[in-house]
């Protein structure tokens, strides 16, 4: 099964480029990518030749090669990344190193553990989980992702029941038993979700750039809380 995704793609002295393997077919037509250039992709331990690559087509009739900085075949950037040619330590003497395994050349935007705990305290879980799930979308874990989610959703339902079972005045038992109940729910998320994440950032194999911009969050945390005073005040 081939990977999916986009590849690093570069050649001897010039910074590497983000392509699908349609925009690496596309190039290859061109002469924009050639047969003899490099590619990588997340998972490989070194650089290998676009000739090697399962799925490319390779032009019968020979191209010359054209500037690959104008090729039209390429994609944009992920979201809150940015690509930059490999370090001097894989280049030796400017030239990209055929056997030299590439190193993280993708910086992504993600929240730290401190911003999403901290959130977490003052808001619940569900803005820590909202941040996570941002975080695993732009690392492209599938697998963390669904993690996210599942307590995005279960935080999510379990305070609106209770806050509505709270203002409709439904007797359910003593607070105690709910304050009980969210503080296990809460210890759950923590060693299910929030730690295993700030594992998963300690040992990343990208470049971080943690996320400073808080005004989103704090906005929808403080608009949920003035939301429940306002139900509340309506149904004293």
């Amino acid at each position: 099964m081939l990977p999916s995704g986009k590849y690093q793609v570069a050649r001897p002295g010039h910074p590497s480029r983000q392509l699908t393997l349609a925009g690496i077919n596309l190039g290859l037509a061109s002469g924009e990518v050639m047969a003899d250039d490099q590619y990588w992709i997340k998972g490989m331990s070194r650089w290998e030749r676009v000739n090697d690559l399962p799925g490319v087509i390779i032009p019968t009739t020979p191209r010359t090669r054209a500037p690959m900085a104008t090729a039209g075949a390429s994609q944009p950037p992920m979201r809150g990344a940015e690509t930059r040619s490999p370090t001097s330590s894989s280049i030796p003497n400017g030239n990209l190193s055929f056997w030299a395994k590439p190193e993280a050349n993708v910086r992504l935007a993600v929240w730290s553990p401190l911003s999403y705990i901290l959130l977490s305290v003052f808001f619940t879980p569900v803005v820590g989980s909202a941040l996570i799930l941002q975080n695993h979308r732009a690392t492209e874990e599938i697998v963390w992702r669904g993690i996210a989610w599942f307590w995005l959703v279960v935080w999510s339902a379990s305070l609106l029941v209770g806050f509505s079972l709270f203002f409709a005045a439904v007797p359910c038992g003593p607070v105690l038993y709910w304050m009980v109940g969210f503080g296990a729910l809460a210890v759950a998320w923590v060693f299910t979700c929030a730690l295993p994440h700030s594992g998963f950032l300690s040992a990343r194999s990208f470049d971080a750039a943690w996320r400073t911009d808080w005004g989103k969050p704090l906005g929808f945390g403080f608009l949920g809380w003035v939301l429940v005073f306002t139900a509340y005040l309506l149904t004293r």
